[in-house]
């Protein structure tokens, strides 16, 4: 596989798509980002719990670089331009 260096902005990355819809017209989704709700915290209430989850693979809050969220806990999505800039970068793979 050939691997091309391209600048770490959203529209190279393999984890955001184009929106192009309405007002977001201009922005993606980053797929990369998820909600808080979608990881483990650790709390000692809940140690026999939280092993299990662990366990079971399902990430850490604590190691997360950036998460998402919302007033109700519900669905939040993170919506970038095509020149957003990101540490989470993966470059999208080239046929």
């Amino acid at each position: 596989m050939v691997t091309i260096m391209t600048r770490q902005h959203c529209e190279f990355c393999d984890h955001w798509k184009p929106h192009g819809q309405d007002t977001l017209s201009e922005f993606g989704l980053c797929h990369r980002i998820r909600h808080q709700n979608e990881f483990l915290r650790h709390t000692a209430a809940d140690e026999k719990l939280d092993q299990a989850l662990q366990k079971a693979g399902v990430p850490l809050l604590a190691d997360q670089l950036a998460v998402v969220d919302d007033p109700d806990g519900d669905m939040a999505s993170l919506f970038t331009r095509a020149d957003f800039g990101c540490v989470l970068f993966v470059p999208r793979p080239v046929d």
